[in-house]
């Protein structure tokens, strides 16, 4: 895998990842303000919903890479053999 392809790789492992973080510790308010929606949380944490994303969409990069690197699968192979 070239860096290009691992740093292109990683973005999306992190893009889906993201989707499924930011719902870990939501809690709406019991009683919101006028105006607020029902569902706004009470406090958010974004930057540690951000590190917590950029960890496991690490560890999930670290995965793929070393199923890529020791199990002999190339993207170009896959290519190659799907006609």
């Amino acid at each position: 895998m070239s860096v290009f392809t691992g740093i292109i790789l990683y973005f999306l492992i992190w893009w889906v990842t993201i989707f499924t973080v930011l719902n870990i510790g939501h809690r709406a308010a019991e009683n919101p303000e006028a105006g607020h929606a029902t569902s706004a949380p009470v406090k958010f944490y974004l930057g540690k919903k951000l590190l917590l994303n950029s960890v496991i969409a690490a560890v999930v990069w670290l995965i793929v890479w070393a199923l890529i690197k020791f199990s002999g699968v190339s993207f170009t192979e896959m290519v190659e053999n799907w006609r």
